[in-house]
Formats: structure tokens, C-alpha cells, sequence
């Protein structure tokens, strides 16, 4: 739960309609993964306003590899081999690594709000080095037009 946010959804502020119409609309943003290319003839605002409009995530340290191997076999089946989500599993590229560390170790410690009661899964089956390399391979995946 993000505290800042939480009076925001609450029904008295808006309805279950806008909640979905916001998501719905933040979902459909898509951001590059690959800075511009520039022609040279655009000025420095110009240049500075495409470079804003580029998802930078850093690439998280850890075992390429060894996390590509976990997650297409225990993650890909849920939240598809690019990283991008399936249904109610959540896209992961493009998330901030710090950002999906705290989700990871919020859901095995079983404090997330919307998570049920009794967690278990994948995510508990792992150690801690075996996530940070599943967060660095979602790092080296973030083009999400792969």
C-alpha cells in the first residue's frame, strides 16, 4: 500500500469507474527504452524533450544468466516470458528494481494488503541471491517492444 496515495482511492474520493479509467489510461502509456535518435537540427529544449521521454531503468547487478534461467521457468508462466504481465499477473519490466525488491520481500513476508492470506509460491521457494538475479535479467529485458 502506498500510504500518500491511499486517501486518493478510497470510494468517497472516486469511484470504482475512475480508478479502472485511470489504470486503464496509465496502462496504455508507453514510454521508449532506447534514446532518441537526433537528426542534429533540433535545438537543446528539443533534444532534452525527447531524452524525458525515455524509461531509464539501471540495470540491476547479478547473474544475467542464472536469472533469466529462473525466471522463464518459475515467473514466465504468469507474467510472460517478455516481462510484460498476462491477466492479473503484473507487468515487471519496466519497474524500478527497488520498487520490485520491496513488492518481493513484502509478499513473502505476507504484509502486502492485497495479497491473501497464507502467501506461498514461487517467491518463497527462492533465495535472496536467486531474486536479485531474476531482477537484474528483468533489467536487461526492459525494451518492451521485445
Amino acid at each position: 500500500m502506498n500510504i500518500p496515495m491511499f486517501p486518493y482511492t478510497q470510494e468517497r474520493e472516486m469511484s470504482d469507474a475512475d480508478v479502472k479509467d485511470i489504470a486503464a489510461y496509465l496502462n496504455g502509456i508507453e514510454l521508449d527504452t532506447q534514446m532518441p535518435t537526433y537528426t542534429g537540427k533540433e535545438d537543446a529544449l528539443t533534444k532534452l524533450l525527447m531524452a524525458e521521454k525515455v524509461m531509464i531503468i539501471p540495470r540491476a547487478e547479478g547473474d544475467l544468466e542464472a536469472g533469466g534461467k529462473i525466471y522463464q521457468k518459475q515467473c514466465a508462466s504468469c507474467h510472460a516470458k517478455s516481462g510484460r504481465g498476462r491477466g492479473m499477473f503484473p507487468m515487471l519490466v519496466g519497474q524500478y528494481t527497488n520498487y520490485l525488491k520491496r513488492q518481493v520481500d513484502l509478499y513473502r513476508a505476507g504484509d502486502r494488503a492485497h495479497d491473501e492470506e497464507a502467501v506461498g509460491g514461487v517467491l518463497n521457494t527462492l533465495d535472496e541471491k536467486q531474486i536479485q538475479d531474476v531482477l537484474a535479467y528483468l533489467t536487461s529485458i526492459q525494451d518492451p517492444k521485445e
